[in-house]
C-alpha cells in the first residue's frame, strides 16, 4: 500500500528539468563580463555555463525579468527590464598572507 501511495505521488509531481533555456541576450552579457573582469570571471573555463535551475540549486546564469514604471504616472507605460546574474566561478583557493 505505501508503495502504490509513494507511486502515485510521483507520478503527480511536476516534472523538473536540469536546467532553463539559455535566453537570446546571455552571450552577449558573458562577452561583456569576460571583457570588463578579464581572468577574474572565467566561468571555470566552460565553453557554455549552464542556465541556473529553477529552484537555485547549483550553479550556473539566471536571468531575472521585471517591468517598472519610470515616471510617477500610474498611466504611463511600463520598461520591461532584463537582469543577468552570472557565475564567474568557484572552487577552492589557497591565499597566504
Amino acid at each position: 500500500m505505501k508503495f502504490l501511495l509513494a507511486a502515485l505521488l510521483c507520478a503527480t509531481l511536476p516534472a523538473v528539468t536540469m536546467a532553463a533555456e539559455r535566453p537570446e541576450g546571455i552571450a552577449a552579457a558573458e562577452a561583456v563580463a569576460k571583457a570588463a573582469f578579464g581572468t577574474d570571471c572565467d566561468m571555470n573555463g566552460m565553453p557554455e555555463v549552464p542556465m541556473a535551475e529553477p529552484d537555485g540549486k547549483g550553479y550556473g546564469h539566471s536571468v531575472y525579468s521585471f517591468s517598472y514604471k519610470p515616471d510617477y504616472d500610474p498611466n504611463g507605460p511600463d520598461v520591461q527590464v532584463e537582469v543577468y546574474q552570472l557565475f564567474c566561478g568557484s572552487g577552492a583557493y589557497n591565499r597566504r598572507g
